[in-house]
């Protein structure tokens, strides 16, 4: 099973269910169910495990044609930290 939570509305938007764990069957078909129920924030940032299925090149080009930040962008073992930092100084250069 595959979750795409909202942190800010603390709500389920997407999920999939599947027997494989290819990235058309998990991160991709949550992402789908995501997009058509809830509407896109600009400065959207994605964060998820470093995972086969969101490290990938389809879901990294598919966060790219949205324009999402991914939180893959720092790959240090500190990332959740500058997810932190990034978020916090969003809310003030924004």
């Amino acid at each position: 099973m595959t979750t795409v939570l909202d942190l800010y509305d603390r709500k389920c938007i997407g999920w999939s269910i599947s027997d494989g764990m290819k990235t058309e069957e998990t991160s991709l078909a949550a992402w789908k169910m995501a997009i058509k129920n809830h509407k896109l924030s600009p400065g959207l940032i994605f964060h998820s495990d470093r995972g086969t299925q969101y490290a990938c090149e389809k879901f990294s080009n598919m966060l790219d044609s949205y324009k999402i930040v991914s939180s893959f962008l720092f790959r240090h073992p500190m990332c959740f930290l500058y997810y932190w930092i990034f978020t916090t100084l969003r809310q003030f250069l924004c």
